[in-house]
């Protein structure tokens, strides 16, 4: 799997710059294959935030979940035509998972 940036697109190879600047030389053949991701041409970007939260503090998990709800409900650069989501995914024996999903405005 590749993360970068298309620097040269040749008749038989593709020349992408990852995130260390290094060069990856992959045969065009393999994107016959491989499902390709542009990021570039994302309208929006998800903002996904899984956080573990003390079960020493489970008696403030309400507040600091109508906390998150009401930033991600009023900050401007969240899209408020897309689901902005917070709660509680996970309760184990030492902590309680909270759970946030929204995405920016148009890029």
């Amino acid at each position: 799997e590749t993360d970068g940036w298309i620097r040269n697109l040749g008749w038989y190879y593709t020349t992408v710059i990852d995130w260390d600047k290094r060069p990856h030389y992959i045969p065009n053949s393999t994107f016959s294959s491989v499902p390709i991701v542009n990021c570039s041409r994302m309208t929006h970007r998800r903002i996904l935030i899984e956080g573990p939260l003390r079960m020493r503090d489970m008696d403030k998990v309400e507040e600091i979940i109508a906390d998150v709800r009401k930033l991600i409900n009023n900050h401007n650069d969240v899209d408020k035509d897309m689901h902005r989501l917070c709660g509680v995914t996970k309760v184990t024996e030492f902590s309680v998972t909270l759970w946030v999903s929204c995405y920016t405005k148009h890029i």
